[in-house]
């Protein structure tokens, strides 16, 4: 009884570790804060030359991790009622949103909808 107590004490112990992982600079993070129907996509190239693709959909927060990506698109639509917040977080990328504030963040307002490129800095 007493490993078990301790074997959940080590693992509730670990769970913020766990959530505050950051990927290597190497991957591009398109962090998408919003509520209602947006969509956020991303259609890039990797290393290999290989195309990949990744998709956010609202409600909720959402993520795209691009991994080593050498070029691309990522296209964004906020809802119709709701505003969206994208921020891309890569010191290996440059910030290609169209008006970014503080951190490569910009908000864009309800129904908004529009692209972005991915590109790696030169």
């Amino acid at each position: 009884m007493k490993r078990l107590i301790a074997f959940f004490a080590l693992l509730i112990s670990a769970e913020p570790a766990l959530a505050q992982w950051e990927p290597p600079d190497e991957v591009l993070q398109v962090r998408v804060k919003g509520d209602g129907a947006w969509t956020v996509r991303c259609d890039y190239q990797d290393r290999r030359g290989t195309s990949e693709n990744r998709e956010a959909k609202g409600p909720k927060d959402g993520r795209l991790h691009l991994n080593r990506a050498t070029g691309g698109t990522c296209t964004y639509r906020a809802a119709p009622d709701e505003p969206l917040t994208i921020r891309l977080k890569s010191a290996l990328y440059q910030c290609t949103l169209p008006q970014p504030g503080e951190g490569c963040a910009q908000t864009f307002p309800a129904g908004a909808s529009g692209q972005f490129e991915v590109r790696g800095r030169d």
